[in-house]
């Protein structure tokens, strides 16, 4: 699938990233790792509760779309009944929940186009969070 892919800012040129993309309503999630990889279709409700959940409560696991410790240095992101899970390794995890704290990923962020195909045009590169993921699990 063709789209405007978006990575954080907290990526900092990293391929290794959590890319979203806004299309016809609904949010598209995928691995930049695999890009012939399954593809998380979410509505734009259920992207929204996920957003605000992290940003605010730092959970990951608030309703059809859960992010999930998976064991040591694996997230796993799964949504209802989609085919298989997208498997993230903590930096790109920590990189995608500060975006996700920065406004990067609210709807309409994602629906402006605001951030460009590959999410460097806002205030440049910011540093990732390295003390833990700011997901809490449970």
């Amino acid at each position: 699938m063709s789209g405007p892919w978006r990575k954080s800012t907290f990526c900092n040129g990293a391929d290794a990233c959590v890319l979203v993309a806004h299309v016809d309503g609904l949010v598209m999630v995928r691995d930049s790792k695999e890009q012939d990889g399954p593809v998380l279709k979410v509505t734009a409700e259920d992207w929204q509760a996920f957003v605000e959940a992290i940003a605010f409560r730092s959970r990951g696991d608030v309703g059809p779309l859960r992010l999930s410790r998976e064991g040591d240095n694996v997230w796993a992101m799964t949504y209802q009944d989609s085919p298989g899970a997208l498997l993230f390794g903590d930096s790109e995890v920590a990189a995608f929940v500060a975006g996700v704290k920065d406004g990067e990923f609210d709807l309409a962020a994602l629906a402006s186009g605001s951030l460009g195909s590959d999410g460097d045009d806002r205030s440049g590169p910011h540093n990732a969070p390295t003390a833990g993921v700011g997901v809490k699990n449970g």
